[in-house]
């Protein structure tokens, strides 16, 4: 589908900005990564971080499906493996997930 950004800033009042994200986040691999990476760190700049959210009813949903969860499936030769089990609803504890440093990650 062919958008037609003068007609979307123009009379419907979009943001260029905004435009020019949407372009470049739903084709990455199109695109100079400088320029990319400009563009969306403007767009959140200006909008915010999209940190995770769950609605209440959601949270008990998740919490349903943890308290069922069989942790006996976690252990592997006396060690504990890793699982997903409840991460959506974690991360929406733990907004500053992204500044904390694993191993020797940067």
């Amino acid at each position: 589908m062919t958008t037609n950004s003068d007609v979307l800033t123009t009379f419907l009042g979009y943001d260029e900005r905004d435009l020019e994200f949407e372009k470049i986040a739903s084709d990455l691999d199109s695109h100079d990564i400088e320029h990319g990476v400009e563009v969306i760190f403007d767009y959140y700049r200006r909008n915010g971080f999209p940190h995770y959210t769950v609605r209440e009813d959601e949270k008990h949903q998740h919490m349903r499906k943890i308290q069922r969860f069989d942790v006996d499936t976690i252990f592997k030769d006396n060690q504990i493996i890793q699982t997903m089990h409840g991460l959506r609803m974690a991360w929406t504890y733990f907004p500053h997930f992204w500044e904390v440093q694993c191993g020797n990650a940067i």
